[in-house]
């Protein structure tokens, strides 16, 4: 296991100005996969693979309301049938319009934080790829660019690691609008391609449907999940903690008359309020925890049961997540507004449910491999 305390303790958390937003160029709709697709460059999480920043110890301490704690050891990864691959949102601060193809902390940072505990459920794959920076604005970034190397990498993965297991694509915000481009160029026209689609979680990327449907929208043909054993579908969701301003981000569809965006609750996929779990790792504050826990936890992972709960808020064309405190006192620490005040609850859009969401991957998991 890496030795997480040492290696990104005194990583920054993401800036407060960061831009997590871009738009996306289209890819070509035709997969290569034979032997001859080549390799992709850098991967951050990769079975087998040398230094793998996926390779967490998974043991977390649970912190209850009253300031009790329980270690919930880790166990060993059970038989997994299908892959996760994950686009991470921006998180560069390079001075420049897209990030070079070097690992750096921050990109280490953030697959711990929103990736690694997926590996419960799924091997995880996550490229490095250049995004767009949070200084793209300024030195002209190039969507596209970040675009082609995200394609690069699905079809390395395709072309050599995936022998024809099941998939789930998991991306937030400038990663959510990656996928979402490749979901539409890639899987969402092809019967064959869409085979292999466990699902896919897209946070904080303005999906959407046609109002009334779980289909149109974003895609034609992959629909918006509806239960918890369902497979072949896309949970999304922006979080906020209150109703959103009339210009909040990430609430965008092209046509509002007819079109609503997407948010289907990962606790609750068939609708209604659930209790949600936050985990987040003890040097990550992320929007969820401020400050360090006195005294000091002893594992990578930090969670809040019984805290939260969660439900899907529509209002014309918009809808979120809305996470509410259960309002029993509480000596834990609030999640919080740590961005944009337009942008809510979005730094911790997979880390407030992250327990949910590991879970319901399992789930669609073990129905894709029940019916393949």
């Amino acid at each position: 296991m890496l030795d997480l305390r040492s290696a990104v303790a005194t990583v920054a958390v993401l800036a407060a100005g960061v831009s997590l937003v871009a738009g996306c160029g289209g890819g070509t709709s035709s997969i290569a996969s034979d032997a001859q697709v080549p390799r992709w460059k850098v991967w951050l999480c990769r079975p087998g693979q040398t230094v793998n920043w996926c390779n967490v110890d998974q043991a977390v301490t649970l912190v209850y309301a009253n300031g009790k704690r329980r270690l919930v050891p880790a166990r060993p990864l059970p038989k997994r049938p299908i892959d996760c691959f994950y686009v991470y949102p921006t998180v560069s601060v390079e001075q420049r319009g897209n990030s070079d193809l070097k690992v750096g902390d921050a990109e280490k940072h953030v697959v711990v934080i929103e990736a690694s505990r997926f590996q419960q459920a799924c091997r995880v794959f996550a490229p490095l790829y250049r995004q767009t920076t949070s200084y793209a604005d300024v030195y002209g970034g190039d969507p596209k660019l970040a675009y082609h190397d995200v394609l690069a990498a699905w079809r390395d993965y395709l072309a050599h690691d995936n022998h024809g297991r099941g998939v789930v694509l998991i991306g937030h915000s400038q990663g959510a609008f990656l996928l979402a481009d490749l979901i539409r160029d890639e899987i969402d026209g092809s019967g064959s391609a869409r085979k292999r689609f466990v699902s896919a979680i897209l946070l904080g990327g303005s999906i959407s449907v046609e109002k009334g449907s779980e289909t149109g929208g974003s895609f034609q043909h992959v629909p918006a999940c509806t239960g918890r054993e369902q497979s072949g579908c896309v949970v999304a969701y922006s979080t906020w903690g209150r109703t959103p301003p009339k210009n909040a981000s990430f609430e965008w569809v092209d046509n509002p008359s007819s079109q609503q965006v997407l948010c289907v609750n990962p606790a609750s996929p068939t609708g209604g309020k659930a209790p949600i779990t936050p985990v987040f790792p003890w040097f990550a504050p992320e929007g969820i925890i401020t400050k360090q826990l006195v005294p000091p936890v002893g594992t990578v992972w930090v969670a809040f049961p019984g805290m939260y709960t969660a439900r899907c808020v529509a209002k014309g064309s918009r809808a979120w997540l809305l996470v509410e405190h259960v309002g029993k006192p509480d000596r834990r620490q609030r999640v919080q507004e740590v961005l944009r005040p337009t942008w809510g609850l979005h730094a911790a859009d997979v880390n407030i449910a992250l327990q949910d969401l590991v879970e319901l991957v399992r789930a669609q998991g073990r129905a894709w491999a029940a019916g393949a």
